[in-house]
């Protein structure tokens, strides 16, 4: 039944890099659980995560879960990978951070920054404020901080107003820059579209997408010195 519960460790106020959480059952009734810390709380500018991954494990909790950090605030999250499933029983789930707190945030101060992070395989099950990148956040999220994420993911819900493939809380999907999402994702048993999603149909992307390397560098904006991109020339 506890609150703040993550694979590494439930609260930090910090810098997390270089870890990983592999084949594993992170589970709480509580509140603020997450792949790699259950959150951050206090603010501090360096706070960040990067170069962290999360592969074939499950993250279960009340409410404010996702799959890098429960909540999260000031600071900037990049160069993750999120392979899980996310299970709630009340309210807010995210791919990668179920609860934004982004109180008081502007471009020059409470600054939050999401970028050039993969979701895939991920399925995202939650009553309500359900997101591919973030379930809810406590204000409007401004442009020019969170972009260059992939998405592929299955999300569930009884709500399908608050539930997106980007922002679920607020569907503020418009303020995501070169941020895409795989076309066969799925929301509540179908595939993700124009009906469905706010993310316009340039942005969905194909298995042809992901097996071309001008993708990942013109596209997504990722670079050449940190991702590896020699399994493409196997067709994978």
């Amino acid at each position: 039944d506890s609150n703040y519960v993550g694979g590494i460790v439930g609260w930090i106020d910090y810098l997390m890099q270089n870890t990983n959480v592999r084949d594993s059952l992170i589970s709480s009734q509580g509140s603020y659980v997450g792949g790699i810390a259950g959150s951050n709380e206090i603010a501090n500018n360096h706070k960040h995560y990067i170069y962290n991954f999360i592969q074939n494990t499950t993250i279960e909790g009340y409410s404010k879960v996702g799959g890098i950090t429960g909540q999260y605030k000031v600071g900037s999250i990049y160069y993750n990978y999120i392979n899980a499933n996310i299970n709630v029983t009340g309210h807010t789930a995210g791919g990668i951070v179920g609860y934004l707190d982004n109180t008081g945030m502007t471009n020059a101060n409470n600054v939050s920054n999401i970028y050039n992070n993969y979701v895939a395989g991920t399925t995202i099950n939650a009553p309500e404020k359900v997101g591919g990148i973030i379930g809810d956040s406590t204000q409007e999220l401004l442009e020019g901080h969170y972009y260059n994420n992939f998405i592929e993911a299955n999300l569930k819900t009884d709500n399908i107003q608050t539930t997106s493939l980007g922002i679920g809380g607020r569907k503020q999907d418009s303020t995501l820059t070169n941020t895409y999402v795989y076309k066969y994702s799925i929301l509540n048993g179908e595939y993700v579209n124009t009906s469905n999603d706010t993310f316009q149909e340039e942005y969905y992307a194909t298995l042809e997408n992901l097996k071309d390397r001008n993708f990942y560098i013109n596209k997504l904006k990722w670079n050449t010195y940190t991702y590896n991109y020699n399994m493409l020339t196997q067709n994978k």
